[in-house]
Order: structure tokens, then C-alpha cells, then sequence
């Protein structure tokens, strides 16, 4: 490392940097007191940690001051279960890419003349911030509990039922959204609930709207199998929920996000599965249509009261036919 001023980047345990201290003058000292030029608020880091200073060949050292738990040159940027047996050093030669662990903190020095990427195309949609997003979810939870209900409700035709509905899909999302803002609060410094909001109601729109088009399909078209995944479909656009809701909170991570994701739905849909295939036998949904849809979309011909006694007759013939293959092999 060439001389001249150089850089302290303290780092997060995904290897973000969080901080950056710019030194001028040789030596620089690191830890928790006052005094020191890079201030650490870690209670594992003692007041006087450290040491950087400058050999007479150019390198950068860190030298450790006597502390308890010194300090630990760290060989991969995330953190993994064989780190903490990262062999402990009084001195470590810095690198720009070379990581020291001081206590529970993680920093790494590079010079001032370091190469940085350039930055990022800012796609995000600054306008759709606070009560705009919020206010679009609740129009579009709203319309959706209502015509649910109206769809519904045959008998009553009661305001109630009305709004009971959308107080109860107005209320759970306001519940996801808030864990989600609360969340983001703690690791991004603020909260962006209009945004959380959005998505968890542009979820539950899509998850409504292949659900209903699944069953007015199988419905018109006697096609059970239509349906016969739903959930998992279900459980495949909530992943894709959950991804929007993690890159929100850490819009630089998209990689994360995405492998996050990814187990999220594998992990829903394969404990899913074993459920239903513990309690029904079956991996899917129900076998057979739950719901009965308007009489005008119904596009197959009717089956014949003739035709349906004769199945039923042939069903019974085979259903006998094999109980008394059964019984027949139990005597044997």
C-alpha cells in the first residue's frame, strides 16, 4: 500500500461498510476511548485496541496494544462458523482487502487513491413514498374485501358483512406491513410502511385473482386440476412478496433477496406438501372443485341423469369387483 492518508472502513457482518474514518497523519489508533483517532463503540474493543502504522518498506501494519481478546486477521469478508478459529496475531500486515476483526468489530484499511465502482442507476420510485402507497393498498384491499363479500353473500345484503370484511383483509395487512416496516426500521433507519403496505396488498390481489380465475376454469371446463395447486401457487407469489419486502429493506442486496426468496418458497411449499400429504394422502389441494361458480359461465354439456346413474352403476361394479379381489386374497 502506497503512503500518504489513508481510510478506515469499519464494516457490518455481511461486509457493508457502515462507517469510514479518513486519516492523514501515521499512526492511527483504534478503539473505544476518546482520544483515539477512529472511535469504536463496541464494548469488546478495549479503549486503546490498536495501532496502524507505517513500516519503513511502505507497508501498513496493525499491531495489537496488549489487549484481552487482540486481534484477528479475518480470510473471508462474510462471516462462517470457521472464523472464530482464525489464529490470533500481534501484528497484521494490511492489505486494501484485508480484513481485521477487533473484538465484535471488522475493519480494513485502503488508501485514499482506491479505485470505486461507479454508482448504481437509481430505478427507485421516490414519488411512491408515505401515504400515496398506503393509500392505494387501502383503496385496492378495499375494493377486493367488498367484492368478495358480494360474491358471497346471497341472503343478507347487509352493510356488515361489508364492512366486517374489509376491516378484517384492512386489518391482517396492516399487521404484515407493520412487522415488515418494524423490520426495516431496525436494519435500513426508517421504516417505509407505505411501501411495505403496497406490496402486501399487491400480494393478496394476485393471489385472489389466480385463485378465482383457477376456479372459474375448472368450473367451466370441468377441469379439477386447475385446482388442484392452488395453494402452491399461493405460496410461490407470497415468496415473491417476501422477496420485494427484503430488497425494500436492503435495496443494495438484490442477491440475497433472491436467495431468500428462493428458500422461502421451497421451504413453504415442501412443509406444505408433507402436511397435506400427512393429513389427505395428496401433495395438492382437494381432488374435487370447493366452490360453485355463476351458472352462465358453465361451457360443457350437461351430463344426462341417464348417463350419471350408469356411471355410478359401473363405479359400483368395480368398487364390488375389487372388495372381493380383497377378500378373496385375505382367505387365501
Amino acid at each position: 500500500m502506497s503512503g500518504g492518508p489513508i481510510v478506515v472502513e469499519l464494516l457490518d457482518r455481511a461486509g457493508s461498510v457502515v462507517a469510514r474514518h479518513r486519516c492523514i497523519e501515521l499512526p492511527v489508533r483504534l478503539g473505544r476511548a476518546y482520544d483515539n483517532e477512529v472511535i469504536v463503540d463496541d464494548p469488546f474493543v478495549a479503549p486503546n485496541h490498536l495501532r496502524i502504522e507505517r513500516r519503513a518498506n511502505g507497508e501498513l501494519v496493525a499491531q495489537d496494544l496488549g489487549t484481552r481478546n487482540g486481534i484477528y486477521a479475518v480470510t473471508a469478508r462474510r462471516w462462517s462458523p470457521w472464523q472464530g478459529a482464525v489464529k490470533r496475531s500481534n501484528e497484521i500486515v494490511l492489505t486494501p482487502d484485508a480484513l481485521v476483526r477487533a473484538g465484535h468489530s471488522t475493519f480494513r484499511v485502503r488508501p485514499i487513491d482506491q479505485a470505486v465502482a461507479p454508482e448504481r442507476l437509481d430505478t427507485t420510485a421516490h414519488a411512491w413514498e408515505g401515504w400515496r402507497p398506503a393509500m392505494v393498498a387501502f383503496a385496492m384491499l378495499a375494493l377486493l374485501a367488498m367484492f368478495n363479500a358480494w360474491s358471497a353473500d346471497t341472503t343478507t345484503q347487509e352493510s356488515f358483512v361489508y364492512e366486517t370484511s374489509v376491516a378484517l383483509v384492512v386489518g391482517v395487512m396492516l399487521v404484515w406491513a407493520g412487522a415488515w416496516a418494524l423490520l426495516n426500521r431496525l436494519f435500513a433507519g426508517r421504516a417505509r410502511f407505505g411501501r411495505h403496505f403496497l406490496i402486501g396488498a399487491v400480494f393478496i390481489v394476485a393471489a385472489f385473482v389466480t385463485s378465482l380465475a383457477a376456479q372459474l376454469l375448472a368450473y367451466a371446463f370441468s377441469l379439477g386440476w386447475a385446482t388442484r395447486f392452488d395453494s402452491h401457487v399461493s405460496l410461490v407469489l407470497l415468496s415473491i412478496a417476501v422477496y420485494f419486502h427484503v430488497a425494500t429493506i436492503k435495496p443494495l442486496s438484490m442477491a440475497f433477496a433472491r436467495r431468500f426468496a428462493v428458500a422461502f418458497a421451497l421451504l413453504a411449499m415442501g412443509l406444505f406438501g408433507l402436511y397435506r400429504y400427512a393429513t389427505q394422502q395428496q401433495f395438492g389441494d382437494s381432488l374435487y372443485m370447493t366452490s360453485i361458480q355463476w351458472p352462465a359461465i358453465r361451457m360443457v354439456t350437461p351430463v344426462s341423469t341417464d348417463a350419471f346413474v350408469k356411471e355410478i352403476a359401473d363405479l359400483k361394479s368395480r368398487a364390488d369387483l375389487r372388495r372381493n379381489d380383497f377378500a378373496g386374497g385375505e382367505e387365501n
